[in-house]
């Protein structure tokens, strides 16, 4: 049996417009993840800044602003775990979406 046989209802659902479905679906997954790293090259710049102010905190001996410089370092890393997630989410989708519906024709059920 060949691989590239679809099954019967995926191939109905392919010739009724879901390929458009999928790409614009795929279309808005790309842009949502433009946006998110963006977000993230932000919080990249601002856990750096936070940490040169934490090392100057720390040498000179500023116990208190250096601990809140390092609550504030730890949520934004946290943020920005969140931010890896949400992308890897994406990448997956997106990786699914090209695999489920490439963009060579559909091999008739």
């Amino acid at each position: 049996m060949p691989q590239n046989v679809c099954s019967a209802p995926l191939a109905t659902a392919l010739r009724n417009g879901a390929r458009d479905t999928v790409a614009a679906d795929s279309r808005q997954a790309e842009y949502f993840r433009r946006i998110l790293e963006a977000e993230r090259a932000k919080l990249d710049k601002k856990i750096a800044n936070d940490l040169r102010k934490l090392a100057a905190l720390r040498n000179l001996d500023e116990a208190i602003g250096a601990k809140a410089a390092q609550r504030r370092v730890r949520v934004m890393q946290r943020q920005r775990h969140e931010l890896d997630r949400l992308i890897g989410a994406l990448d997956c989708r997106l990786a699914s979406w090209h695999t489920t519906y490439p963009a060579v024709p559909v091999v008739s059920c």
